[in-house]
């Protein structure tokens, strides 16, 4: 039977005792240096702070002059936030706008604006040039209806026997003044301003403007349209002298609807208007917004130079 030496029980007891007075040593010592506070020198030493430091190192007037320059600083900062959150407490607002005005001398180019009727033909002035040949009512309103197919797409008229009977219909040019049956039958600019003895019918910056200001050309939709202040064949062009809706271009125009042609592809009553550069050509067909008749229409525009 073997035997199993033990351990001498006071040895162990005392090597036990002594290794928890050791752990209790080092906890206590631990704790000691958890417990110590932080000494505001040491504080100054690694803050971030500017100038902190610097209240702890050199010379006596060095400390002096570091301590009144954040004593300084600090006191401002304290009284831009009070001041800042008192302003808040009262909710002020304060709206500036300033307001420069062009004159005259400063050659400030008031911009072209050309006008386009939607009617493709003015069937007064058809009438009265037909009328000037001694054609009779109805055989006139049966060349307007054969217009109005014609600008429907109709393939019925596109014939010989239209072209024989109504050839001025087909005209591409009159021999006699080089002009197209577009510049004889579109509405004209001095019939669509409005004679008016309260209000005139074109006024530009309190000066009164007239069929002089505008220059005409074709269009192959529209027919005639026309511009003012364009520039063309050696006008003045005018500045621009003060802004807002009371100031600049004020026209008042007659769409003359009873002269309408009827047409189903376009059927729509107004003006197409575009603002634009005296360089540019004006493309009535895809940038001119649509006015109508019988409202007063507002257009404010803003000039960027880049």
């Amino acid at each position: 039977m073997a035997f199993r030496p033990h351990p001498n029980k006071i040895q162990n007891a005392e090597e036990t005792g002594y290794g928890v007075r050791e752990v209790q040593r080092d906890s206590q010592s631990k704790e000691s240096s958890e417990k110590a506070p932080e000494t505001l020198r040491s504080f100054a030493e690694g803050t971030t702070l500017h100038g902190a430091r610097f209240l702890f190192a050199g010379s006596v007037f060095r400390k002096l002059i570091w301590t009144l320059a954040l004593a300084s600083c600090f006191t401002y900062c304290i009284y831009q936030v009070s001041t800042t959150v008192s302003a808040f407490g009262r909710r002020p607002f304060n709206t500036k706008v300033t307001a420069k005005s062009a004159r005259r001398n400063t050659k400030l180019t008031f911009p072209a604006v050309t006008l386009c009727n939607l009617n493709f033909l003015n069937q007064r002035r058809y009438r009265n040039y037909q009328k000037d040949k001694n054609l009779s009512d109805e055989l006139i309103a049966s060349k307007l209806a054969v217009y109005a197919k014609m600008l429907g797409g109709s393939k019925d008229v596109f014939n010989n026997d239209s072209k024989h009977r109504h050839e001025e219909l087909f005209w591409r040019f009159r021999n006699e003044s080089v002009q197209t049956y577009l510049d004889i039958f579109s509405h004209r600019i001095e019939d669509m301003l409005l004679p008016n003895s309260l209000f005139n019918s074109c006024w530009i910056d309190g000066a009164v403007c007239g069929r002089e200001n505008f220059w005409s050309f074709t269009n192959s939709i529209f027919g005639q349209c026309h511009t003012f202040n364009s520039g063309r064949d050696n006008r003045t062009v005018i500045n621009a002298t003060m802004a807002g809706n009371l100031n600049g271009l004020k026209l008042l125009l007659d769409i003359e609807r009873e002269s309408y042609l009827e047409n189903p592809l376009y059927p729509f009553v107004g003006l197409t208007v575009l603002v634009h550069d005296q360089e540019t050509f004006p493309y009535m067909e895809q940038f001119g917004f649509l006015v109508q008749p019988g409202v007063r229409t507002l257009c404010s525009i803003k000039r960027k130079k880049v």
